[in-house]
């Protein structure tokens, strides 16, 4: 016999439950696998560096310095695809809101607020690697 305060609990099939961790374990994985690619970039450029001193070859001047991250539409494009996907989500769920009627749909619209701005703070950190650049170069 059950008891009155005992709740009829579901069970989740394991089907269902397939889908969410495939994604979750395909995106921890392949940020995995761009950390592990950098790290094996900086090992090759370690290893370069240390053949050169051992074969005592003259070394340029900026021969210790990591290669610099070029300033180029990276920032600029990252900034428009999260600006894009924040503003599209804002637009579907304040569409669906008005034709299905759902208050609650608004408060779901908001949380396009958060790619909005990140794409606005790539855009703004673009503009200020512009404005670095173009000092440096007059300077």
């Amino acid at each position: 016999m059950r008891s009155k305060g005992r709740r009829n609990l579901k069970i989740m099939p394991i089907t269902e439950a397939v889908i969410p961790l495939t994604a979750i374990v395909a995106s921890v994985g392949l940020a995995m696998l761009a950390i592990y690619f950098r790290h094996m970039r900086y090992r090759m450029y370690h290893r370069e560096r240390m053949a050169a001193i051992e074969k005592n070859l003259p070394l340029p001047e900026d021969f210790f310095e990591l290669p610099a991250r070029p300033i180029d539409s990276a920032y600029l494009l990252r900034g428009l695809i999260w600006l894009a996907v924040g503003v599209g989500s804002v637009i579907f769920f304040v569409t669906m809101a008005l034709t299905e009627g759902d208050k609650d749909l608004y408060s779901i619209a908001t949380l396009g607020l958060v790619p909005i701005g990140v794409g606005i703070a790539y855009l703004v950190t673009r503009w200020n690697e512009m404005k670095k650049a173009a000092a440096e170069t007059t300077a």
